[in-house]
């Protein structure tokens, strides 16, 4: 995995870009009872890409991914959404 610091300047990029979203997560699409801020929802990967990284989220690794009413899906590490929520808020989002 790359390092924290890499993949924080990632994040924030893809904040100033808008390739991530600033806007809060459709809380209306909570799925489960172990929410992780916003409409955050914890699991176990299948194996999948960070939307905030770009790094593979391998098999069996902790996620959490956010939901919105369009019918995206933001996949993170835990720690990458953590940092791009912390991001997210401080911009106003």
């Amino acid at each position: 995995m790359t390092d924290p610091e890499t993949r924080h300047a990632r994040i924030r990029q893809k904040l100033v870009t808008g390739e991530l979203p600033s806007t809060e997560p459709d809380a209306g699409l909570r799925l489960s009872s172990f929410l992780f801020a916003g409409a955050g929802r914890k699991g176990v990967s299948e194996g999948t890409a960070c939307s905030g990284c770009d790094d593979p989220i391998k098999a069996g690794e902790m996620m959490v991914d956010f939901s919105y009413v369009s019918g995206r899906v933001l996949c993170f590490h835990e720690d990458c959404g953590a940092f791009w929520n912390d991001q997210r808020l401080s911009r106003g989002g």
